[in-house]
């Protein structure tokens, strides 16, 4: 389940992002042009996978493997 999504006239744009046992808070917010900022708050340390999906599809180029510390 992603844990942000929005959707735009062209479709659903979506954003997760999973730690070793718990998914970081996003949230993705829409800019005043065609653009989104993407805010992630790690809820542990480690290593962390983000998707970017467009339509239910992975977005080429939008996988990332991030290391966050959590305080």
């Amino acid at each position: 389940m992603p844990c942000c999504d929005w959707l735009t006239v062209a479709g659903a744009l979506t954003a997760q992002c999973v730690g070793v046992s718990k998914t970081a808070v996003c949230k993705l917010i829409q800019r005043d042009d065609v653009t989104f900022t993407l805010s992630i708050r790690p809820q542990e340390t480690g290593r962390h996978m983000l998707t970017v999906k467009f339509n239910n599809e992975h977005v080429p180029g939008h996988h990332a493997l991030l290391f966050t510390l959590y305080r």
